[in-house]
């Protein structure tokens, strides 16, 4: 189904390309700091901001506000969008990003950043972002990028992409110190997203869906949960902003225990936007969630 919906957008972006000018023939050499980057995840956009900083470079991406990326699918303008832009980042994996393949192939020009290549993977678990090792890797591959398009600010460039390697350095190790010293190390959480997040602070995850918010658990898992939270006396279980809290409220109420919102960051809501929230506000807010969730002394 999704690979028609793909073919059907691509076929109506070459009839909006056909109707108009040649726009890569006529499309102005790029000049120093006035360069247009597309992303598909809102981190890969805020690490881009803090990149550029104060260079006029435009930075957009092209999934919205409060959109699940799972189930995202681009429109013919988010395609012509990509095919105008001067790079684009994106995560790389198809367990997020499903409709990257066919939309690659229709962009030969536009240079590609592939984040999940610099990231050090586990599985096809595509929430790489969670782990700040891996965040440092991404600032580095996009510093270059950046810098390869326009050479002229390479040194600011640089520079910016270490302070903000010196934040992310700073988060890891406060997590580290304060989720180091907790009574409990296991979590329960409604999607299989915080994989990374848990292999780099030893804890112990049990999902109760798969890597998609949206897939159901069967009646077998759903009682296993449930046996898990009353013999280890897990006193939550974690949910997500973009996603239903049914099936995460429904085993709560089941096993006897209250639920918390963990946000695997896959994008901003409407409301965290306006707020001012980002990526470094969320992970401090999701480390608040651990340290209640497992009872840390710090």
């Amino acid at each position: 189904m999704k690979t028609r919906l793909i073919a059907s957008i691509l076929a109506s972006v070459i009839l909006l390309s056909a109707c108009g000018a040649d726009k890569t023939s006529d499309k102005p050499s790029i000049t120093s700091s006035k360069i247009t980057v597309v992303t598909t995840l809102s981190i890969f956009q805020e690490i881009t901001k803090k990149i550029v900083h104060t260079t006029p470079t435009t930075v957009e991406s092209i999934i919205p506000s409060g959109a699940e990326p799972h189930d995202f699918e681009p429109t013919p303008q988010n395609i012509l969008a990509l095919k105008d832009a001067d790079l684009f980042i994106y995560n790389g994996l198809t367990s997020i990003e499903p409709w990257l393949t066919k939309t690659l192939s229709f962009l030969p020009s536009t240079a590609q950043l592939n984040i999940s290549k610099v990231a050090t993977l586990r599985e096809n678990d595509p929430h790489y972002w969670l782990d700040p090792e891996n965040d440092i890797r991404a600032v580095d591959a996009i510093q270059k990028a950046l810098s390869e398009k326009d050479p002229a600010n390479k040194v600011m460039y640089e520079k910016n992409a270490q302070n903000l390697k010196t934040e992310l350095r700073l988060l890891d190790m406060t997590y580290a110190t304060q989720l180091k010293t907790c009574e409990i190390r296991t979590i329960v959480t409604a999607h299989d997203a915080y994989n990374y997040l848990a292999k780099r602070y030893n804890i112990e995850m049990h999902a109760i869906a798969g890597l998609s918010p949206e897939s159901e658990p069967d009646a077998k898992t759903i009682a296993a949960i449930i046996k898990l939270v009353k013999e280890k006396q897990i006193p939550y279980i974690l949910f997500e902003t973009l996603a239903s809290p049914k099936i995460a409220e429904t085993i709560a109420e089941e096993a006897g225990v209250q639920t918390l919102v963990l946000n695997p960051i896959e994008g901003l809501t409407e409301e965290e936007k306006a707020a001012g929230k980002n990526f470094m506000s969320l992970m401090e807010e999701n480390l608040t969630v651990l340290k209640k969730a497992m009872k840390c002394t710090m």
